[in-house]
């Protein structure tokens, strides 16, 4: 079995409606992968309070905006898990596992997994950064270990 740790960055968009998905990763059949980081940061010029969230979610109907992960080893086999930041009908979301309140004025939010975490881990399904309150410009990274 080999791992692989890869990065879904998207950088200087402006925050969706509330409730809609900024990053989704979508795991395929038997892909398996645990959440390793997370952040957001705001890139506004006034004091606004922001809030992201990190959740399990169900498909949503035809993803779009995809972004193709990066391997963090130059070399590293293409990502099995398909990320996406729009969608024609937004995944269903569950229990938040990580809210990230942060201030768009130069504020931001990160989260690293510790050992064994493996309540951020996902198989045959989503993982969703979603975005929860405030409005503005702000960046993202969602990233993750892969087993293939």
């Amino acid at each position: 079995m080999a791992i692989g740790v890869y990065h879904a960055p998207r950088e200087g968009f402006s925050a969706p409606t509330v409730g809609d998905d900024i990053i989704t990763l979508v795991a395929g059949a038997s892909e398996f992968a645990n959440l390793i980081e997370v952040m957001v940061g705001g890139e506004g010029t006034t004091s606004t309070a922001m809030r992201s969230r990190v959740q399990r979610s169900s498909s949503g109907t035809t993803g779009g905006g995809a972004i193709t992960p990066s391997g963090a080893k130059q070399g590293f086999a293409a990502s099995g898990i398909d990320a996406f930041t729009t969608w024609s009908s937004q995944p269903t979301a569950g229990a938040v596992l990580i809210p990230m309140p942060f201030n768009l004025n130069g504020g931001g939010f990160y989260w690293h997994a510790g050992p064994e975490d493996e309540a951020k881990s996902f198989v045959n399904g989503n993982m969703s950064l979603e975005h929860g309150l405030g409005a503005g410009s702000m960046t993202a990274l969602l990233s993750w270990r892969e087993q293939f």
